[in-house]
């Protein structure tokens, strides 16, 4: 999840290096940040309620974020 999550909010970026936490680079700004928290928010609460079915599901539901 994390990793669909990171191509969501940094579609600029084609691939990730593993070995670097984009999250302590200069590329995660203020609005990347917010956005990563208003997304695992909206998320938990999805969860929380029961609204997501399962693994595929999840992914087109951040796809639709």
């Amino acid at each position: 999840m994390a990793t669909i999550l990171r191509a969501k909010i940094f579609p600029e970026i084609k691939e990730f290096d593993p070995k670097i936490n984009i999250w302590n680079t200069d590329l995660a700004t203020h609005d990347k940040q917010y956005l990563r928290e208003d997304y695992e928010d909206k998320l938990v609460s999805f969860l929380k309620a029961g609204l997501i079915k399962d693994w595929e599901y999840l992914k087109k539901i951040i796809e639709n974020l």
